[in-house]
């Protein structure tokens, strides 16, 4: 496993909320196919540039804590913002 900063995520934007990915997508086409209410994705960017992006974009979304378990973990995917 990659250590936490050199691992890079995906931020996937959905109509339904956020996702953060840490699949290996060739592009944002590969992204929209695997999500039936896709909007955009960004990345894939080191784990630090997601959190300060999602920081400045989503001030009141305190993530740090779940993205740091996320990253130590075998997931693939972590919803960190839904509309459920």
């Amino acid at each position: 496993m990659m250590s936490p900063e050199e691992q890079l995520l995906h931020i996937v934007i959905l109509h339904s909320g956020i996702i953060l990915s840490r699949k290996s997508h060739m592009s944002w086409r590969e992204v929209s196919d695997e999500y039936d209410d896709y909007m955009t994705s960004l990345g894939p960017w080191p784990v630090s540039s997601v959190i300060d992006f999602i920081k400045e974009e989503w001030p009141d979304l305190q993530c740090e804590d779940v993205i740091a378990q996320f990253i130590q973990s075998d997931s693939e995917t972590l919803s960190i913002l839904s509309d459920s």
